[in-house]
């Protein structure tokens, strides 16, 4: 399926390959010399009426500085056309953001966005603390009414429960606060490997 704004064509170009500061990244820089719209799925459902979904991702192809052409597939790459100056910048996941020097705009990838702490998050947090209490609460009931619990044990059983609590409130917060740091820091390094590859013009 080709993108009928772009199509399959060749272009001699000026070439240049640079690294930005980051040794996980990997810039790649030239013009665009083809686009399509690679199919990823397709779902086909209805048995009285026909409804078709299709999805698909950009797959961009920029020469190397030696000439050859490299294909890479991600929606990041979809503000390019055929022509456009570009700089596509990858790191082992693949690509992550790219740089449009024809039209002066950047992209980082979709996965590198921030999951912001809402009040639906907390709320799904201490749903399920509250879940993890009201099972710590029966256990504790069962051992005491049952006798086969001691002071010593019991008292051990409530630290037990009450780090559980903590934890269960702590992690997930700091997990999500501590994912959004590392996207906002590879962001950064991004722009960053993108402005290194305009200066290196």
């Amino acid at each position: 399926m080709t993108d009928g704004t772009a199509p399959w064509h060749r272009a001699a170009i000026s070439r240049v390959s640079v690294r930005g500061d980051d040794p996980a990244l990997t810039i790649q820089r030239g013009k665009v010399v083809s686009i399509a719209n690679r199919v990823t799925s397709a779902t086909y459902s209805g048995k009285y009426t026909d409804h078709t979904t299709v999805n698909s991702v950009p797959e961009v192809w920029i020469a190397d500085a030696k000439g050859q052409e490299l294909r890479y597939s991600d929606m990041t790459l979809t503000h390019c056309r055929a022509g456009h100056e570009v700089v596509v910048v990858t790191d082992r996941s693949g690509v992550v953001g790219m740089g449009n020097f024809s039209t002066g705009q950047a992209w980082t990838s979709s996965r590198l966005n921030d999951e912001p702490v809402t009040g639906r998050f907390i709320f799904g947090v201490l749903l399920r603390t509250a879940m993890f209490l009201f099972i710590g609460l029966l256990i504790v009931a069962i051992g005491q009414n049952g006798g086969g619990m001691s002071r010593a044990s019991g008292g051990l059983l409530d630290l037990i429960f009450l780090g559980g609590i903590a934890a269960l409130v702590w992690l997930p917060i700091q997990s999500r606060l501590g994912s959004n740091r590392r996207n906002e820091v590879m962001r950064d390094s991004i722009h960053r490997a993108i402005s290194a590859a305009k200066k290196a013009e």
